[in-house]
């Protein structure tokens, strides 16, 4: 049950991610809020420093599914990633717990929460600061096209 816990509390907090295409640019990497070798510096919204892996651990092609569902304050997506991103996942939270894993939309840091225990489930909840168009865009465009 801890663990669908987690996967669930696994967020995102979007702001102003917004364009005119369709496709968006869906990525988790490997983050830190001290300086580390061959990440990079970056800045959350907010202002806090956060040093950025160039590698993804995972893109849309780790994901088969995206659906828009109600969320307490404005829509969330519910994103199902097929077997290897479960995996490639499990394994990066696995070896981050207690460090941030920062997510990009479209190039965008957006968000680094802190992991808090291997997330194991093939499941992820993205949740901000947008109207249903915006959301809807964000699911369409996170799974890439068959």
């Amino acid at each position: 049950m801890m663990r669908k816990v987690t996967a669930l509390l696994f967020l995102l907090l979007l702001a102003g991610c917004g364009g005119e295409s369709d496709m968006v640019s869906f990525e988790t990497r490997l983050a830190s809020f001290e300086p580390v070798e061959g990440y990079a510096e970056r800045i959350l919204p907010g202002g806090q420093k956060i040093w950025v892996a160039e590698t993804t651990v995972l893109t849309g092609a780790d994901t088969v599914d995206a659906e828009v569902m109600p969320g307490p304050r404005s829509p969330m997506i519910s994103v199902t990633l097929n077997e290897n991103g479960r995996l490639k996942f499990s394994a990066a939270t696995a070896a981050s717990v207690g460090k941030p894993m920062a997510m990009l939309i479209d190039g965008d840091l957006v968000s680094a929460p802190m992991v808090q225990a291997p997330i194991t489930e093939p499941r992820l909840l993205i949740m901000g600061d947008f109207d249903e168009d915006e959301a809807l865009r964000i699911a369409r465009g996170v799974v890439p096209a068959p």
